[in-house]
């Protein structure tokens, strides 16, 4: 059986806006046809945060940072999720499928 081919996209946008400090976004998208069988469950994905290098704290090699991500489901996926289907994370049935929502830091 062949594999099905996945599609999809990444953005990635890094800007200086002090010296040694830096604001970043990441953007991702894939079909949502195919189920997924890497680390999460996600077809959508948004990420914005701060980063600043250790030269402050005179720690030259150190990055410390902050980021609010958004992790979503394609319309699909969902639908294979609320039907019973299983993937690397969830899936039962009875999940809340609204958007995930991190904060890492």
């Amino acid at each position: 059986m062949a594999n099905p081919a996945r599609h999809g996209f990444g953005l990635n946008v890094e800007q200086e806006i002090f010296k040694h400090v830096g604001a970043f976004a990441r953007l991702g998208w894939s079909g949502g046809q195919n189920e997924a069988w890497t680390f999460a469950d996600v077809d959508r994905t948004a990420t914005l945060g701060v980063s600043a290098k250790g030269e402050s704290w005179c720690r030259p090699g150190d990055t410390a940072g902050l980021a609010g991500v958004l992790n979503g489901l394609s319309f699909v996926y969902r639908q294979f999720f609320e039907a019973g289907g299983t993937g690397i994370l969830g899936g039962d049935g009875a999940l809340n499928y609204a958007w995930e929502k991190i904060i890492d830091g």
